[in-house]
């Protein structure tokens, strides 16, 4: 499950999948019954070689498929002295678009941005500051699927999705399961 989602969620290497579990290691422990603490870098790595995963977990995130997309600010950037603000789309080791933007301004940026990418059948990452409905809605008119991350200053959002997840029950506790459902 960790190798799984932390492909998803652009971890890289072995340090990364292990810095990403311990990081998501409250929200595990809650609805998932898999640890009492996070795998380290080298269990992960011994657990996908003992199950031959490397083909899997290659696959799962093509190169090519994900878009992450991320705001930075330059600072030094420019003799005026001011901070630069730029959102800016990543596909593998390449640079797919960016917009600059003001302070504090990265979900109209995003719209913009994401309004002049072919995202087609791709996931997009984007990071707590681009999650609002408008920059969702704009993902998925252009035909992608989205992973936004949630911060607690999100409350709203945060407890409406702690809701969905408590009301929902743990695969753990529902005993085995015959498949297909």
């Amino acid at each position: 499950m960790i190798l799984l989602l932390s492909r998803i969620a652009g971890c890289r290497g072995w340090d990364a999948t292990a810095d990403w579990a311990e990081a998501h290691d409250d929200l595990f422990c809650r609805h998932l019954d898999l640890w009492k603490a996070p795998p380290g870098a080298d269990t992960l790595r011994r657990t996908a070689e003992a199950y031959a995963l490397q083909d899997f977990l290659d696959a799962i995130v093509a190169e090519d498929e994900t878009v992450h997309i991320d705001g930075k600010r330059l600072r030094g950037a420019g003799r005026d002295g001011k901070v630069h603000h730029l959102v800016e789309a990543l596909c593998g080791n390449r640079v797919i678009g960016l917009v600059a933007t003001g302070a504090g301004a990265e979900g109209p940026a995003i719209q913009e941005l994401v309004a002049d990418l072919e995202l087609a059948g791709r996931l997009v990452t984007i990071d707590a500051a681009g999650t609002t409905p408008a920059v969702a809605a704009a993902v998925r008119t252009r035909g992608a699927d989205f992973l936004l991350a949630v911060e607690p200053n999100q409350s709203a959002l945060l407890d409406a999705m702690k809701q969905t997840f408590d009301d929902r029950p743990c695969l753990h506790d529902q005993g085995p399961r015959a498949w297909p459902p």
